[in-house]
C-alpha cells in the first residue's frame, strides 16, 4: 500500500482494509499533508509504488484519490510484472466489477469474468 498519508493515517488504513479481509504486506507513506499531497510529482508516487512491490503482494494499491496515480499504472504495471495495480480512483470500479457478472460483461471487463481485488493469502 503506497499512500501520502502520515504514519498514524497509514495505521488507521492498513486497520481497515485488514477488518475486511485485504492483508496488507507492505505499506509506505510520505507524510505529506493537505496541497503537498495534490502536488506531489507523478514520479514520486511511481517510485514510492515501486518501493512497496514485494514477491508475496499480490496487488498495489495506491491510496488516496488526490494523489496523482492514474497516468503512471501502465507503465508500473510493465516495469514490475504486475496486471493488479489499483488506485483509490480506480477502486469503487473496480469493486463494482467485482460484485455484477453482468456488469463485468456489459463492460467486457476479464472476458466476462467476476475481477478478484481482495487478496486471497491469510483468509
Amino acid at each position: 500500500m503506497a499512500t501520502p498519508y502520515v504514519e498514524e493515517t497509514n495505521w488507521v488504513e492498513k486497520e481497515f482494509l485488514e477488518s475486511h479481509g485485504i492483508r496488507v504486506v507492505k505499506m509506505q507513506g510520505l507524510s505529506l499533508l493537505g496541497e503537498e499531497m495534490r502536488n506531489a510529482p507523478v514520479e514520486t508516487t511511481y517510485n514510492l509504488a515501486c518501493e512497496v512491490n514485494t514477491l508475496e503482494a499480490e496487488a498495489i494499491f495506491i491510496s488516496c484519490t488526490g494523489f496523482k496515480s492514474i497516468t503512471i499504472i501502465e507503465g508500473l504495471e510493465e516495469k514490475l510484472g504486475e496486471n493488479m495495480s489499483l488506485t483509490a480512483i480506480q477502486l469503487p470500479y473496480w469493486v463494482l466489477a467485482n460484485q455484477s457478472k453482468a456488469m463485468v460483461s456489459s463492460l467486457n471487463i476479464n472476458g466476462g469474468n467476476p475481477v478478484q481485488i481482495c487478496s486471497r493469502k491469510g483468509r
